[in-house]
């Protein structure tokens, strides 16, 4: 299981929320991310209150 850095998820995160706003499946395709970890990291975020 590849380890990403903590910099790394949050620029994906940021991606996700506005004014990028783009899909789980979109930033999968791009990043090379399994659409399940970014649902996880999604749902973590958001859990936080940070997205």
């Amino acid at each position: 299981m590849p380890h990403y850095s903590p910099e790394r998820k949050e620029a994906i995160l940021q991606k996700m929320a506005p004014p990028h706003s783009l899909t789980v499946s979109e930033l999968a395709s791009q990043e090379g991310i399994s659409t399940a970890t970014l649902y996880n990291w999604r749902k973590a975020a958001r859990e936080r209150g940070a997205v």
